[in-house]
């Protein structure tokens, strides 16, 4: 229809020689009482299913979660990320 935005084919970034990135965030707020338990869970589990699932490679897949040796959500990293 006149004034109406033209449709554009579905383009699968693979196909193009693209390959698909992912940040997943997984923040917990432990030491607060406001803890949300299972969130570093849920990352794991999102992680997961982007690797079996999904087509991802594991070192596509950049994570900021609030657990030991990871590196840790904070502003800074989120953005930089």
């Amino acid at each position: 229809p006149p004034g109406s935005a033209p449709v554009l084919p579905a383009v699968d970034s693979l196909s193009l020689g693209g390959r698909k990135k992912a940040l997943i965030i997984s923040v917990s707020y432990a030491g607060t009482a406001n803890y949300l338990k299972g969130c570093v869970n849920d990352g794991h589990a999102i992680m997961n299913l982007l690797t079996s699932k999904c087509g991802y490679r594991a070192e596509d897949i950049n994570t900021l979660m609030q657990e030991p040796g990871r590196t840790q959500p904070t502003r800074a990293n989120i953005i930089e990320a």
